[in-house]
């Protein structure tokens, strides 16, 4: 079996998990080692943040690669990213099994992160057909946005709201007398 298979079967069995998970997760307590696997989330999710990027500029610069190298690293680039995107979502899923997170902000972010894991896979599945083209690229900027709403509802999550913004919506100037 080819290593493309087993992690396309890996995929395909992370996604029927976390379909699983989001019906029945506040019935679950997971043992220590997954609390441990669910603290790793931050780290993981930004290598699909990372591959979804890289993808999308590859696509704005096809001249630039041969068309068959552009084929196979798109598609092995696509798995990659569909992988460790459904990996991100089920290690979320194991941190907000306990009970640090909660509200509407944790709801945004976990079904934003299940759609982002269902849309890479999707687009995994249909990069190789070539009818579907202008539903693949479509499905690759809802896939973006998908991405940008987990990103900044995660965000929200971590940090608070408008932690980005935050030094220029305030209404007090920093000055060097009034920061120390």
């Amino acid at each position: 079996m080819s290593l493309n298979r087993i992690a396309l079967n890996v995929i395909f069995c992370i996604q029927i998990l976390l379909i699983f998970l989001w019906i029945t997760g506040d019935r679950i307590v997971l043992p220590a080692w997954l609390q441990v696997a669910g603290r790793l989330h931050p780290l993981v999710l930004h290598l699909p943040i990372g591959f979804l990027i890289f993808l999308a500029v590859i696509h704005l610069f096809p001249k630039h690669v041969d068309k068959d190298s552009l084929r196979r690293l798109i598609h092995i680039g696509l798995v990659i990213t569909s992988l460790f995107t459904s990996i991100a979502a089920l290690f979320g899923f194991f941190l907000s099994l306990q009970d640090d997170y909660g509200g509407e902000s944790l709801t945004w972010h976990k079904t934003a992160g299940v759609l982002l894991s269902w849309f890479c896979y999707s687009l995994v599945l249909l990069n190789r057909a070539d009818e579907k083209k202008k539903f693949f690229y479509g499905l690759g900027v809802v896939t973006l946005v998908t991405l940008i709403v987990a990103g900044h509802t995660g965000a929200v999550l971590t940090h608070g709201q408008n932690f980005v913004l935050a030094p220029i919506l305030s209404r007090e100037e920093l000055t060097v007398e009034n920061a120390s």
